[in-house]
C-alpha cells in the first residue's frame, strides 16, 4: 500500500529563474562560445575574449533571465535570440522585472541583453536597447538617494584591527570561531589598505598572487581578473604583516581542519568558516555585518574604494594622483570625481560649522534679550 500523505511526496523543483548557457538556442550558444574563444596561433580572438569574467557573466545572466522570463510567459522557444528581442518584448520584460528589481538591476539586464545581441547579430540596429536602458536609469532621477555613510580609510583599518584584537582577547572563544573573527578583521584591514574588487580579492592564492618575502608580502593581481584588464601589484602595509603571518600559521590551518573543508589545499587565501573558498556573496555579507558591529553602520565592499579615494583627496589632496594606482583605475578622471566629492564634503562641513556657530550666537543673543526683558519687568 502506497503512502499518499502529503509529507511523503517530494516537492517539485521550481523552474530556474536564469537559464544557463546550455539552455540557450543552439545557434546563439555556438555564437556566444565563439565570441568568447581565445585565438590559437594565427587564429583571431573572439570579439568577447578580452572581456573580464564578470562582464561575460553579466551577459550570461541577462540572457538567461530574459529566456527564463519568456518561458514563464508561456512563449514558444526561440530559434535565435535576435528574433525575439523586440522593442515590445523588451519593454514587457522590463515592466515585469520592475516590480521585484531595482532600476539599477533592470538596467544591468538590458545592458547585458544588448551586448549579447550585438555579438549574435551585429548587422542589426540595437541602439533602441540603449535608449530603453536610459529610460530605466532615468526612473531614479528625482528619487531621494539613500543616505550612505562612508568612513575614511584609517577608520576602516582601525575597525579591522579592533576585530582582530577582540578575537585574541575574547575568553572562551573556540579555536574555529577565533579563526573566523581574525580572518574577518584581517580582510577588512587588507581592503582598507588596498581596496581590490571582490572578484580579484576572493581569487587570491598563496604563492601565486600573495608571496611572502623577507620585508613583507607582495600582492599581485593578474590582468585576466581585472576590470580594466591591467595587472596590478602592491606591498602589504607593514602593520599587517605580523597579523597576516598569524592568520596563515594558526587560523587558516584551523579552517582547513573543518569536516567540509577543501580536500586538498589549493592555496586559496581566504577560506570560509567551513574551510572552502570564501565566496563573493559570503565576503560581502560578512563585511556589512562586521562593520555594522564595530562602526555602528554597515559598509559595503565597494564603499572601501570610495573611502580610499576620498581619504586621499581629503587627507593628502596634493597626492590625488596616486588614487588611480590604489584603485587600479586606468582613467584618472575617476579619481578626480572622488576629489571633487571630497572637496565638496570639506566645504559643506565648514559651512555646517559656520551655521552651527551662527545658531549658537543667535541662541545666546535671544537668551540675553529674554533675561533683560525679565529684569525690566521685575523693575516695573
Amino acid at each position: 500500500m502506497t503512502n499518499s500523505s502529503k509529507g511523503s511526496r517530494p516537492k517539485a523543483p521550481e523552474p530556474r529563474r536564469i537559464l544557463p548557457v546550455d539552455g540557450w538556442p543552439e545557434a546563439d550558444r555556438a555564437a556566444w562560445r565563439e565570441a568568447c574563444r581565445k585565438g590559437v596561433f594565427l587564429e583571431p580572438d573572439g570579439r568577447a575574449s578580452s572581456w573580464a569574467p564578470s562582464s561575460a557573466g553579466n551577459v550570461e545572466v541577462a540572457v538567461g533571465r530574459f529566456l527564463a522570463w519568456r518561458r514563464d510567459q508561456g512563449l514558444p522557444e526561440a530559434a535565435s535570440l535576435a528574433e525575439v528581442v523586440t522593442p515590445e518584448a523588451a519593454l514587457s520584460f522590463v515592466q515585469d522585472l520592475s516590480g521585484t528589481c531595482t532600476p539599477q538591476t533592470v538596467a544591468t539586464y538590458v545592458k547585458g541583453l544588448k551586448q549579447a545581441v550585438k555579438l549574435i547579430a551585429p548587422e542589426a540596429d540595437w541602439s533602441w536597447l540603449g535608449r530603453l536602458r536610459g529610460l530605466v536609469v532615468g526612473r531614479q532621477v528625482g528619487r531621494p538617494a539613500r543616505p550612505r555613510q562612508i568612513p575614511l580609510a584609517h577608520h576602516l583599518l582601525a575597525a579591522g584591527l579592533e576585530l582582530m584584537r577582540r578575537a585574541e582577547e575574547w575568553e572562551g572563544l573556540g579555536s574555529r570561531a577565533r579563526a573566523v573573527f581574525h580572518r574577518d578583521g584581517l580582510i577588512i584591514a587588507w581592503l582598507a589598505a588596498w581596496p581590490l574588487r571582490l572578484g580579484a580579492f576572493t581569487g587570491l592564492r598563496l604563492g601565486e598572487h600573495v608571496v611572502r618575502e623577507p620585508q613583507g608580502y607582495t600582492i599581485t593581481v593578474p590582468a585576466t581578473v581585472q576590470k580594466n584588464r591591467t595587472a596590478a601589484s602592491a606591498a602589504l602595509a607593514p602593520e599587517l604583516v605580523a597579523l597576516t603571518d598569524a592568520y596563515l600559521d594558526q587560523h587558516r590551518p584551523r579552517l582547513l581542519q573543518c569536516r567540509k573543508a577543501l580536500r586538498w589545499d589549493d592555496g586559496t587565501l581566504w577560506l570560509s568558516e567551513h574551510g572552502k573558498r570564501l565566496s563573493r556573496l559570503g565576503l560581502a555579507t560578512m563585511i556589512r555585518k562586521r562593520t555594522a558591529d564595530i562602526l555602528g553602520f554597515p559598509v559595503t565592499p565597494h564603499s572601501f574604494r570610495h573611502s580610499a579615494a576620498t581619504t586621499i583627496a581629503l587627507e593628502a589632496p596634493d597626492r590625488i594622483g596616486i588614487a588611480p594606482g590604489v584603485l587600479t583605475h586606468r582613467d584618472p578622471k575617476t579619481a578626480e570625481r572622488h576629489y571633487n566629492l571630497a572637496t565638496g564634503v570639506a566645504a559643506s562641513t565648514a559651512h555646517g560649522t559656520v551655521l552651527a556657530e551662527r545658531r549658537d550666537s543667535a541662541r545666546l543673543a535671544r537668551g540675553k534679550r529674554r533675561k533683560q526683558s525679565l529684569d525690566w519687568s521685575k523693575d516695573r
